[in-house]
């Protein structure tokens, strides 16, 4: 996955974020993480798969609440491959919250796997990157998998972003 386009899901995401009024619930925040992704990959020239209500998107769920295919004519004609899986979760208290989620991710075959999710505390981000490292590594994950953690930090009312490599 290029740095460019790492960048950029994270300046999107905080975008999004930015916008978020005092008070959006999970379905506000849902939207507004899944839209700025479904932005980003049509500005990549990907073709966007996303969970119902996001109009600008190529088409619906497609496995996950979003990902980005690449198909060899543009956003048509033979699929190559998915470039990004992405699982939207808020309100989890424990890291064990999201394996069902996190399995998913696990399982496709794509060049990034992201998780959106909320943490209480920039110390609860380090426990649930840990766990999550631990789990792939348990499961088995493909090695060399990369797996991009954006958690938004409720404490700080801010993103932190964090990368790993499945080993």
């Amino acid at each position: 996955m290029t740095l460019e386009i790492r960048k950029g899901i994270e300046k999107a995401l905080n975008k999004a974020a930015s916008s978020l009024k005092d008070g959006d619930g999970r379905p506000e925040r849902t939207k507004a993480m899944l839209g700025a992704l479904t932005d980003e990959g049509n500005h990549h020239g990907f073709f966007t798969c996303v969970t119902s209500g996001i109009n600008q998107a190529d088409a619906h769920e497609w496995l996950l609440d979003a990902c980005w295919l690449l198909y060899d004519k543009g956003k048509q004609g033979a699929f190559r491959k998915m470039v990004l899986a992405a699982e939207c979760e808020w309100g989890n208290t424990k890291p064990y919250d999201y394996e069902s989620n996190f399995s998913k991710l696990m399982v496709v075959r794509a060049d990034l796997r992201l998780l959106i999710c909320e943490v209480q505390t920039r110390e609860k981000v380090a426990e649930l990157l840990k766990w999550l490292e631990q789990y792939a590594s348990g499961l088995n994950a493909a090695k060399c998998d990369e797996y991009m953690i954006s958690c938004w930090i409720l404490d700080e009312n801010q993103f932190v972003h964090e990368y790993f490599v499945a080993r």
